[in-house]
Formats: C-alpha cells, sequence, structure tokens
C-alpha cells in the first residue's frame, strides 16, 4: 500500500513518528462566472500586490474552453498560507465576500455564479537547513506500506513531474518488496 498524505496526517493513522518538517498550507477559491474575467485570454495571473488577499487568479476556461464547464467561466483565486491563518476557517461566502473588492479591481464587471473554497492545512514544505536529512523514507517499519508525498521531491519543488518520478521510485521499491 502507498501512502500519499502529506506526513503529519500519516503519522496520526499509522502511528508513525518523522522529524517535524514545517509547510504552508493553501486557500483556494473557485469560482462560477456568467462571461470571461481575465479578457485578454490570460491563464494564470501572479498577484504581487501585498494589500490583496490571494497571490494568483487562474482561468481555467482561458486554458480549456468552457464548453466543457457548461458555458460557465471558472476561476482559481488561491493563496499559499501559514496553516494556521483566519483564512482556513471561512467558508467559501465569507472568503468571496474578503475577495470581491480586489477582484474588481482586476476586473470590475465581476458577477459570481457560484463559488467554492478548497483547502490544504500542508500543500508546500518550505526547505530548511538540514532538510535531505530530515525527509521521511518512502520505506516504513510497517510491511508493505510505502510513504510517497510532497516532502520527498527535494531538491526539486513541486510539479507533475516530480510526482511521476516519485510514484516510478516508490513502485519499483514496491515490487522489490
Amino acid at each position: 500500500m502507498i501512502c500519499t498524505l502529506p506526513t503529519p496526517l500519516f503519522e496520526k493513522l499509522s502511528g508513525l513518528s518523522y522529524p517535524r518538517l514545517t509547510g504552508i498550507g493553501a486557500v483556494n477559491l473557485v469560482l462560477s462566472l456568467n462571461r470571461q474575467f481575465l479578457t485578454d485570454g490570460t491563464y494564470w495571473l501572479s498577484i504581487c500586490d501585498r494589500s490583496m488577499p490571494f497571490i494568483c487568479v487562474a482561468e481555467q476556461t482561458n486554458f480549456i474552453s468552457s464548453t466543457h464547464y457548461n458555458q460557465e467561466h471558472l476561476i482559481y483565486v488561491g493563496n499559499y498560507l501559514p496553516p494556521d491563518h483566519e483564512f482556513f476557517g471561512l467558508t467559501a461566502e465569507e472568503l468571496l465576500k474578503r475577495f470581491t473588492p480586489h477582484l474588481k479591481k482586476i476586473n470590475p464587471k465581476l458577477e459570481v455564479k457560484k463559488a467554492w473554497v478548497f483547502k490544504a492545512p500542508f500543500a508546500q514544505p518550505i526547505i530548511t537547513k538540514r532538510y535531505s536529512r530530515l525527509i521521511p523514507q518512502m520505506t516504513t517499519r510497517i510491511p508493505n506500506l510505502y510513504l510517497a508525498n510532497i516532502q520527498q521531491v527535494y531538491p526539486w519543488d513541486r510539479g507533475t513531474n516530480y510526482a511521476v518520478e516519485l510514484g516510478e521510485k516508490v513502485a519499483r521499491l514496491c515490487v522489490r518488496g
């Protein structure tokens, strides 16, 4: 069995313990709109204005046509935050209320049909000094149980290609038994 949960959750389920690694979480608001938001066709807009409560706006339907989404336009509004940040306790409606004035600075014609929020308290490891010595091993003390998660892609950053590489490594371990 391969577990891909973040190490702190894996510890709770397995009873195993690992060195404490820090990370940041992600709070992502997904919005359904009647019309295009980033009207110049931009897919990913990085936000570098610290007064805004998010760091990116990605318009999925500028990448894949809204015909695949019932003619709705979908945007993702995201931020990486410490797991104890107040946004983790807010509903989609509460986040939308806070984000709307800032989103209207980007496009004043914003009209939201639906909103959903997705939260992950551990979405990105923070690489500290001697991190390589703290990385959890893929093999565990429990026979036939393996751990493969984002903390183990070091020295790389997050990315699908590194997840695939990690998956291949853990699969080889499973085959060897």
